[in-house]
């Protein structure tokens, strides 16, 4: 991968670890897409479409990941943007390399754009809320949450400015008649992302290299692993006994 090449700070054997969650989402997606095709008969052109999505998605999480170390000690509208146009850019080289630029594409692009800027938003802000007191199952739970929410408050906006724009030019779109449907879209779009980032997370918090970028961003010391135990375990003092 590029970042691990032009990247000095990933220059480490412990960076080739980002394969891993890589290798967990494309198994797990093979999995969701034979059941698709097999038991809802999915067609093929929708499964290039959901290949590119996922392709960009995950190549995007993996750069995110390999280049969080320059992220730390940003704004975190700052470090949202910047890991927005990473992911765009892997998403971008993942239509170029499977797919012409056409109307399904630029439709791709929008779901691509709301579920990448929930999820980093997602994750920004669930670290921000455990920042005092960080743990891993609430982390995880807040970040689950946040995607949800996040996405299906986006799609709604996305989904409002073009029935407005629509509206202006005289054509009558059933907005609020839909609107379930809407939300329970950007409610499944957010659980995609979030099952699709949660391997990513897993890594970086197991991982002494990615946990300190990781902390970084959230703006909150890195624990060493062995002082971890340490700090759980109620200080002995002979004034208690």
């Amino acid at each position: 991968m590029i970042a691990i090449v032009l990247l000095k700070e990933n220059h480490k054997p412990q960076a080739l670890l980002v394969v891993l969650p890589l290798t967990a989402v494309w198994l797990l997606w093979l999995g969701i897409k034979f059941l698709l095709m097999h038991a809802a008969q999915m067609p093929s052109s929708a499964s290039l479409l959901l290949d590119t999505l996922v392709a960009g998605f995950t190549a995007g999480m993996g750069l995110v990941l390999l280049a969080a170390g320059r992220f730390r000690g940003m704004n975190r509208f700052v470090i949202v943007v910047l890991a927005f146009f990473v992911m765009a850019a892997a998403f971008g080289a993942s239509v170029a390399g499977s797919m012409k630029f056409d109307e399904e594409t630029a439709q791709l692009g929008v779901f691509f754009g709301v579920m990448t800027l929930a999820g980093l938003s997602a994750l920004l802000i669930a670290g921000a809320s455990c920042r005092r007191r960080f743990g891993a199952g609430k982390f995880v739970f807040w970040l689950g949450v946040w995607c949800v929410l996040l996405c299906m408050g986006m799609l709604f906006a996305v989904i409002g400015v073009v029935a407005l724009v629509f509206t202006a030019r005289g054509q009558e779109i059933p907005f609020w008649s839909v609107i379930g449907q809407f939300l329970m879209v950007g409610g499944i779009m957010g659980l995609i992302a979030y099952v699709f980032m949660l391997p990513f997370v897993v890594c970086a918090l197991r991982s002494d290299l990615f946990r300190e970028r990781i902390y970084g961003c959230f703006r909150r010391r890195g624990v060493p692993a062995g002082e971890a135990a340490a700090e759980a375990e109620p200080p002995h003092d002979w004034r208690t006994t």
